[in-house]
């Protein structure tokens, strides 16, 4: 499911597996909020595969992949979900159950 009105949810729906999550806390770590050329490549290609665009240094219109992938040098999704659990706190992405479906409507800001 892909195009201007779309969330990018894996597997049409259901909960976000254990790479996803780790990746969504990745871009989290490495990107600046508001970007919307990135937000735009994220639901068309999926978190995971924004990543390894960032990797590959792949261009993507309107993002400076350049410091995106410096910042990936250090990032670790993973270590920031284990820091969140110890104070009982986790991330909630778009395709989990309890996410608020009015939030669906940032992706036309």
């Amino acid at each position: 499911m892909t195009g201007p009105s779309a969330v990018h949810r894996p597997g049409g729906g259901g909960a976000v597996g254990d790479d996803e999550r780790v990746a969504w806390a990745t871009l989290l770590r490495v990107a600046e909020p508001g970007v919307a050329s990135l937000a735009r490549h994220v639901r068309a290609v999926g978190v995971e595969q924004t990543l390894l665009d960032i990797r590959a240094s792949t261009p993507i219109e309107g993002v400076e992949v350049a410091a995106l992938r410096h910042r990936l040098a250090t990032a670790s999704g993973a270590a920031d979900l284990a820091t969140a659990a110890r104070v009982g706190a986790r991330l909630v992405c778009a395709a989990d159950e309890e996410w608020p479906a009015l939030l669906d409507d940032l992706r036309w800001v």
